[in-house]
């Protein structure tokens, strides 16, 4: 039977991973295979939601070329503020390499969080499903989006993101399935994980990220 552990607002990785092991031999195996993973808190929260926006529904290689040709339309090697970003015409965020939808994203955030309709500093204390109520408020955040925000700006340490592709595909690997598995499967089956399913998010992506050093459980 699983141990039950209280809900912690931030993420120990340590303490997750101890009682992961001890608890599915699939995620002791997926520890042989990787080690003790690093995760700590960005705290640029304006920069975390942008560069979520721009990674939407692109792979990391494509997502970071775009994000440095972003930064690059500002100079000095640094992350525009909101007012940057309002200052700059559409047509030239666009030339980043950027959708017409999302550079109409990135200036609606700014323009939030410029009128104060949208207050980042709230966000560290408020709950999981405050936060993604806050968050998707915003045109172009959807539950994805509040997801990455929850995993690697606040370190919460249950986020379990089924629509990402990238967890779905470490997850079929993981239990050796034939295709990519349904959402509904992939919630039922990780709550035996709560309540630390961020610590398997992150492995997850590990092994897409790397593939060449996991070896699949023999047991």
């Amino acid at each position: 039977m699983t141990r039950l552990r209280p809900q912690k607002a931030r993420l120990d990785l340590e303490e997750g991973i101890d009682f992961l092991v001890s608890e599915d031999e699939d995620i002791n195996n997926l520890y042989s295979c990787y080690g003790l993973l690093k995760l700590k808190p960005r705290k640029d929260y304006f920069r975390s939601l942008v560069s979520s926006i721009i990674s939407q529904q692109l792979s990391n290689k494509a997502a970071k070329t775009i994000l440095k040709r972003f930064m690059d339309l500002y100079g000095d090697n640094r992350f525009p503020n909101p007012d940057d970003i309002l200052n700059t015409p559409r047509h030239l965020i666009r030339k980043a390499g950027l959708s017409e939808s999302k550079a109409c994203y990135i200036t609606g955030l700014a323009e939030a969080i410029k009128d104060r309709s949208l207050q980042l500093d709230h966000l560290s204390s408020a709950s999981n499903e405050q936060v993604r109520e806050t968050l998707i408020k915003i045109k172009g955040i959807g539950d994805w989006t509040a997801d990455m925000f929850l995993i690697f700006s606040l370190n919460r340490p249950d986020i379990f993101p089924i629509k990402d592709l990238g967890i779905c595909k470490g997850f079929a690997v993981l239990l050796g399935l034939p295709e990519l598995p349904k959402p509904e499967f992939m919630a039922t089956y990780s709550s035996r994980w709560k309540p630390f399913r961020t610590v398997v998010s992150l492995y997850l992506w590990k092994i897409v990220d790397e593939p060449e050093s996991y070896k699949p459980n023999k047991n």
